[in-house]
């Protein structure tokens, strides 16, 4: 297993910023690691990197198994999802945005790390709309899947997002708790 330092930038007005992204590349046979992102030797294109998360046993994947982030590319998101999702604690997850002009039932994808011992949390992006659309009032979550990442000045980051919904096993024991309880009343 070796570790590979992937590097691109991004042009500001003042100066030419460099961004690491740290990955492990693995060979034939090796295995996966869990929650690290990392590359097979034998990948054609140099620029996706890929990750498998751990969820446990009390979510499964939605119907649609992943979705791509939009919004990334907006603003410095893209800058902050590299540098957080190579921090120590790198989680993440969706929040409601209810406020939002475009779609009440749109989610924020949001990111959180642990930076110079201060956890930091950033939006990143959105669900796209008909995702949001169609999971509304649905208990979801996300996990990385993919992320491409440019080796060229223009930082146009693409990451896509595992779907996640809870199990039916999840489900069930927790109406049976619920259940519990108002019977205790």
């Amino acid at each position: 297993m070796g570790i590979f330092d992937w590097l691109f930038g991004k042009k500001s007005k003042d100066m030419h910023q460099k961004i690491w992204f740290p990955f492990l590349i693995l060979e034939a046979g090796e295995k996966v690691p869990i929650n690290k992102w990392f590359q097979k030797d034998t990948a054609k294109n140099k620029n996706f990197v890929k990750y498998r998360g751990n969820w446990g046993s009390n979510w499964k994947y939605a119907s649609e198994s992943s979705a791509k982030v939009a919004g990334i590319s907006h603003g410095d998101r893209a800058i902050d999802f590299v540098q957080l999702a190579q921090s120590d604690g790198f989680k993440i997850y969706l929040e409601d945005d209810p406020a939002n002009p475009v779609n009440k039932n749109a989610r924020k994808v949001m990111v959180s790390a642990t930076v110079d011992d201060e956890l930091v949390t950033k939006h990143i992006g959105y669900l796209p709309d008909e995702i949001a659309n169609r999971y509304t009032g649905v208990e979801i979550n996300i996990s990385p899947k993919s992320a491409f990442l440019p080796t060229n000045e223009n930082l146009n980051v693409g990451l896509e997002v595992a779907l996640l919904q809870r199990s039916a096993r999840y489900l069930k024991k927790k109406a049976k708790e619920d259940s519990a309880k108002i019977q205790d009343r």
